[in-house]
């Protein structure tokens, strides 16, 4: 800070090399300063100014923003807003954003949920196969592998709540994999009265049938899951 009627009040940017910083408010006082035309700076030392370009994540609006950033070392002299980024540059912005938020950003349905469950399950159960890792940071590790190829026309964060994650992850097997899955850890069990019944899939349980009695009246053997595993 500086006292109200100090001269170097009028300018923009200064370089203050002294300062002092009181206990009784948060803002240091400026002891010796000196102003600063950053134009002339720049013009005289070009190296100084550095530009970057980014496209960053607006939490508020649920949008991107491409931006372009002139800087001296750390310090931002302005920001402006770029025109309009090609998808792919949206794209691995999303994806940078994904993995400093979390798969928690993405539309995880009961079916999504219940299909990563499924290929935790067989990865335990049936450790022949190479199983993908579905755990978060295997997930966020591989978004290119098995999000990005979902992500075709996808410019912002409602669009990407819309997306199919269940499709996503069926969508990255291996064929060879996806049939031993639908195989050996179905999503349903058919009764003896025919009903195709849900097959709830747990993290740290069996899997359970909810069923009426009379339903399983005339079922032959006990009901298993991954080829009797």
């Amino acid at each position: 800070m500086l006292d109200a009627d100090d001269a170097l009040g009028r300018h923009e940017w200064l370089i203050a090399p002294l300062l002092l910083q009181g206990s009784a408010s948060p803002d240091a006082r400026i002891l010796q300063a000196c102003a600063v035309d950053i134009d002339a700076l720049v013009s005289r030392c070009p190296p100084l100014l550095q530009q970057s370009d980014t496209i960053e994540w607006d939490d508020v609006q649920g949008t991107l923003k491409a931006l372009r950033r002139s800087q001296i070392g750390q310090l931002t002299l302005s920001v402006r807003p770029l025109a309009k980024p090609s998808e792919s540059e949206l794209h691995q912005a999303m994806l940078t954003g994904i993995r400093e938020k979390g798969l928690s950003v993405l539309n995880w349905t009961n079916e999504a949920e219940q299909l990563r469950l499924r290929l935790q399950c067989a990865a335990q159960w049936l450790p022949e196969e190479a199983w993908p890792a579905v755990d978060d940071a295997s997930l966020l590790a591989e978004l290119e592998n098995w999000l990005l190829p979902q992500m075709s026309g996808i410019h912002s964060l409602r669009g990407l709540k819309s997306l199919d994650i269940h499709q996503a992850l069926l969508d990255w097997l291996p064929w060879s994999l996806r049939q031993r899955l639908v195989s050996s850890l179905p999503t349903h069990y058919t009764v003896p009265t025919g009903s195709r019944i849900a097959i709830r899939y747990h993290e740290d349980n069996p899997p359970a049938l909810a069923v009426r009695m009379q339903e399983m009246f005339g079922e032959a053997s006990t009901p298993t899951i991954a080829e009797g595993a």
